[in-house]
């Protein structure tokens, strides 16, 4: 009983980070399931800060800085890519 209550606890908990991000709930799982990575990076990050008894709203703050850092530090790689090819 416990587990059950648990898994509806962390499906509520991913949902509202989902619901955040601006994200439908079924294209989620869809893409989660088949592998995409972006969407199987924020399930990673959201299940671990569950484990870890953090709040949504906590959650949600360190998924955007983790999700903006992950986006400055590709862009700043793929300009150094650019710089070197040119």
């Amino acid at each position: 009983m416990k587990n059950k209550k648990n898994y509806k606890y962390q499906k509520k908990f991913i949902s509202h980070i989902v619901q955040y991000l601006h994200m439908d709930m079924l294209d989620f799982k869809k893409c989660r399931e088949e592998g995409k990575c972006y969407e199987s990076i924020i399930y990673r990050w959201a299940i671990k800060l569950y484990k870890k008894d953090i709040t949504p709203e906590h959650a949600i703050q360190v998924i955007c800085r983790a999700r903006i850092f992950i986006l400055t530090r590709n862009s700043i790689y793929l300009a150094s890519l650019r710089n070197t090819i040119h």
